[in-house]
């Protein structure tokens, strides 16, 4: 069945490949893996070269959800040009405020109160569409922009509930994270740390000029020997930013790119985390996300 899906895939002119051999190799880690099955080259990709509609579509537009009460995703907000995708965070017209204000009591019964502005957000999907089915890795290149109180990322979400934070963004004086959220015993768990912050490479991000310009997130998470335990290794720039045996039940990814107004950074708009580091300076919006390239590769049973 799946043969036939990617066969069908690849006559529609999608830019998936189809790879004849396979690579066996293996994945180190504080357990040993199961024989890794990953292809040598990506099994689909995207270069943003046009908007594939094929595979992608705007997700949830123009409705504001929980953590997130104060924006809404637009279309408009995202963009495909040069070779290059992008989602920007903007502020909102009057006219967008008041469709806000609209979904906010469609959703909650009332309006709710957004001390720190209305804003029009990002976010495109291969919801419905596209998904790496149980295990692979995904790799991305990004540039970030560098003022907080917004939330970038590139991630992968399933409809059975596990997701893989594959490289988020909160801004220059604050940093990228990765995280893997699943299912325990009923409950959402969050790794490697259910109620810290994981900030990574946080040397380079130190660095102003770090955020002017693109860099490479990946993320590959396979079988290991243990059934119901997968070995994930998260990487930027081909350095290891933190890997992990984590309890996971199998699912099927659909990729998120996003750029969001999301209700707890923004108090950092006007007020960012300074810490020791110098030049960082409040928010400018709109700000805005780049992808240049998004490539999977697909896990062979």
């Amino acid at each position: 069945m799946r043969n036939l899906r990617l066969k069908a895939l690849l006559a529609a002119g999608t830019g998936l490949l189809l790879m004849p051999s396979l690579m066996l190799g293996g994945v180190t880690g504080a357990s040993a893996a199961a024989p890794s099955v990953l292809p040598p080259a990506p099994t689909w990709q995207d270069n943003f070269t046009t908007l594939n509609t094929t595979y992608w579509a705007g997700r949830g537009l123009d409705q504001v959800i929980a953590p997130r009460k104060c924006g809404l995703p637009v279309a408009a907000n995202s963009k495909i040009s040069g070779g290059k995708f992008s989602a920007k965070v903007a502020k909102a017209s009057s006219k967008q405020k008041a469709q806000i204000i609209a979904a906010q009591k469609k959703a909650f019964g009332k309006k709710v109160s957004c001390k720190y502005g209305y804003f029009t957000n990002a976010s495109l999907s291969t919801d419905n569409r596209f998904t790496v089915n149980g295990y692979g890795k995904v790799e991305t290149r990004v540039k970030f922009p560098i003022s907080q109180g917004m939330h970038f990322g590139v991630w992968l979400q399933s409809a059975s509930g596990p997701e893989i934070d594959l490289i988020e963004s909160f801004g220059y004086g604050k940093g990228i994270t990765n995280y893997v959220h699943v299912k325990q015993n009923g409950k959402n768990v969050r790794y490697p740390h259910p109620t810290k912050n994981n900030y990574v490479l946080t040397s380079e991000t130190k660095k102003k000029s770090w955020w002017g310009k693109y860099h490479t997130y990946s993320v590959e998470w396979v079988p290991t020997a243990t059934p119901g335990i997968a070995h994930y290794t998260f990487k930027a720039d081909g350095k290891v930013t933190w890997q992990a045996d984590i309890p996971t039940t199998r699912a099927d990814y659909f990729l998120v790119m996003s750029s969001t107004s999301s209700d707890w950074e923004l108090k950092y708009l006007k007020k960012p985390t300074k810490g020791k580091l110098k030049g960082v300076k409040k928010a400018k919006v709109p700000s805005t996300m780049y992808v240049d390239y998004v490539r999977v590769w697909q896990w062979q049973d």
